[in-house]
């Protein structure tokens, strides 16, 4: 009971540290990204991509909405990443989604990355991160595509 109540007490001091240093309310984020996909015996450059994100935080913790635009090949599906970020302040953030390509097809998987704040203006953060994407149509291991994004992030 009382480890309980300690890892209670830990994560509310955790949340609220977190909202001192962390940014707290609305905003939006743009980010480039290119990588290549590992699986079946070869590995081959993923397209260059264009990630719009609106996102809500509290604390060390942010909601976020993303749709990722791919730049070579427009008539490419639009993928809705849904999802959040956890921030270890001043360190590096955790991101999860849960990708859906906006096709017929209904082709969906599971996102998770790491990312970090290289310039922080307060309300303008310039970012870098790396994702992997496990996707359901390739049994999630197939081929998993990987890339790298730069960004820039406004808070309201």
């Amino acid at each position: 009971m009382k480890i309980r109540i300690w890892m209670g007490t830990v994560f509310a001091a955790l949340v609220l540290l977190g909202s001192s240093v962390a940014f707290a309310g609305p905003g939006v984020a743009f980010s480039l990204g290119e990588g290549f996909t590992v699986g079946e015996g070869d590995t081959q450059r993923t397209d260059f991509n264009l990630e719009a994100l609106v996102y809500y935080g509290i604390g060390i913790i942010r909601a976020d909405l993303g749709l990722l635009f791919n730049v070579e090949n427009p008539d490419s599906d639009i993928i809705l990443r849904p999802g959040a970020r956890v921030y270890v302040p001043g360190i590096l953030y955790g991101r999860v989604a849960f990708p859906v390509a906006m096709s017929g097809d209904g082709n969906w998987g599971f996102m998770m990355g790491i990312g970090k704040n290289l310039l922080n203006l307060a309300a303008l953060k310039l970012f870098v991160e790396v994702d992997a994407t496990f996707w359901e149509q390739v049994n999630f291991s197939d081929v998993v595509p990987l890339e790298a994004r730069v960004g820039l992030e406004i808070g309201f």
